[in-house]
């Protein structure tokens, strides 16, 4: 697939969906504790520049803009050391001065390099521009949405033809979900698939380990079902367990629902209903 493929605004079309990242040690576990974590979300932040296509920062240069999402924006760059290209992570113009939105971008790059499977998009590096934004570096997905493609796929035949795809991500959230992370945010457009079939599980921006208490919340929130809600219920609507639609506690079954929303929407056409009963009981 062409790099264009991932250029868009959208938030759920957006390449925001494919990167992470911080240093992990040999278990597999985020080398800096909470304190330190924590002592760099209270730091005064700087907001990036609008546009940062042409600026150099360290080793990279930055070429274009692949996409934004809720949280972060995403850039195309040229990797200066080693002559290839990657994605660059900041957190977005607009969020970066908001102490909740930048926890949860330390938190996503540090799960999302934790992660290392063949369904989940490697961290390369992470760091912090001169002027205080955080970034995080990742290998680029080149590809498409999944919930393109199942738009596109118009016969049994080319909707059964993407079923690998969805098992390929079952696979890769089986992964996490043995290393007590929860994507709490499958979707198809969360997911995409390369010219060769490759498949990628993407946007961990609201995972969470097992282990420990859910961050700080913003202002409690959801959105239509195409967004990402941003308080007290996280999530996408039309892809909800009833139990994460009514904000109880969430564990490796919620993500099992929403693949098997996605298994519904793709083999019986039409995307989940806005208005699907169990969400609307549960928000009720």
């Amino acid at each position: 697939m062409a790099a264009s493929d991932q250029r868009t605004d959208d938030a759920d079309d957006a390449g925001d969906a494919a990167f992470r990242s911080t240093s992990i040690d040999d278990a597999g576990h985020s080398t800096s504790d909470d304190s330190v974590l924590r002592a760099i979300a209270a730091a005064p932040p700087r907001p990036p520049p609008l546009d940062l296509r042409g600026s150099r920062i360290g080793r990279y240069r930055v070429v274009s803009l692949l996409g934004k999402g809720g949280m972060g924006q995403v850039y195309e760059a040229q990797d200066l050391a080693l002559g290839r290209r990657v994605a660059i992570k900041f957190v977005r113009d607009g969020a970066v001065d908001h102490d909740v939105i930048r926890a949860r971008f330390l938190r996503e790059q540090a799960i999302t390099a934790s992660l290392e499977h063949p369904g989940i998009v490697a961290v390369y590096d992470s760091g912090t521009t001169p002027d205080g934004a955080l970034f995080y570096v990742m290998r680029i997905a080149r590809g498409e949405p999944l919930g393109r493609l199942i738009k596109r796929a118009t016969t049994a035949a080319a909707r059964l033809a993407l079923l690998p795809n969805l098992i390929a991500v079952a696979d890769a959230v089986a992964f996490a979900h043995s290393q007590q992370i929860i994507h709490r945010d499958l979707k198809p457009s969360n997911v995409l698939v390369g010219a060769f079939g490759e498949t990628l599980v993407a946007d961990w921006g609201l995972a969470k380990r097992l282990d420990e208490a859910d961050p700080p919340h913003g202002a409690p929130a959801v959105g239509t079902p195409a967004d990402t809600a941003t308080g007290a219920v996280l999530g996408t609507p039309a892809y909800m367990a009833p139990e994460q639609a009514s904000g109880e506690r969430v564990d490796p079954r919620s993500d099992v629902f929403a693949i098997g929303a996605m298994l519904r929407e793709l083999l019986a056409a039409p995307d989940p209903s806005p208005g699907r009963a169990g969400f609307a009981a549960a928000a009720d």
